[in-house]
């Protein structure tokens, strides 16, 4: 930048800093009383010197995001087979019943057990393969509420 330029352009600036502000503020600057901020951090214990400290929770319950992984005990495509009757005698339509023998042959057809299955909880695996969205959510989802409820009876 040529030394010509840049001395105007510094004197422009002196200029406006250098120039009286005008003192008109709206009603709405002036009315609202300043806001004070007051950051305040917890306080920490501070050992004292010489005092053991407290020894660590053992066995202490934490809570899990995610509910404990599902066993199904026994052969696993009878189980899918037996979670198939109970869904079937939950439903009193023929075709929806078909459509549960549908969802038990995919899983069948594709090597899946309940286990997995119920670890996806992906109806959409079973509508892409034919089965009515309906049924398909069901079958992805009340494995666990069979495998805790019925299958233990």
């Amino acid at each position: 930048m040529p030394g010509m330029i840049r001395e105007q352009i510094y004197r422009a600036e002196r200029q406006r800093l250098e120039r009286p502000r005008p003192h008109n503020r709206t009603a709405s600057e002036t009315s609202c009383p300043p806001i004070t901020i007051t950051n305040v951090l917890p306080t920490q214990t501070t050992q004292v010197a010489g005092s053991p400290a407290p020894p660590p929770i053992e066995n202490a319950a934490t809570p899990s995001i995610y509910p404990p992984e599902l066993h199904i005990p026994g052969l696993l495509d009878l189980a899918v087979k037996e979670y198939s009757t109970w869904q079937q005698s939950r439903l009193s339509d023929k075709t929806l019943k078909a459509e549960v023998r549908k969802a038990c042959d995919v899983a069948l057809d594709d090597g899946l057990d309940l286990t997995q299955i119920e670890e996806d909880k992906n109806p959409d695996y079973f509508t892409q393969r034919g089965v009515k969205w309906g049924i398909a959510r069901r079958f992805a989802k009340d494995i666990r509420l069979w495998a805790e409820n019925v299958m233990v009876a």
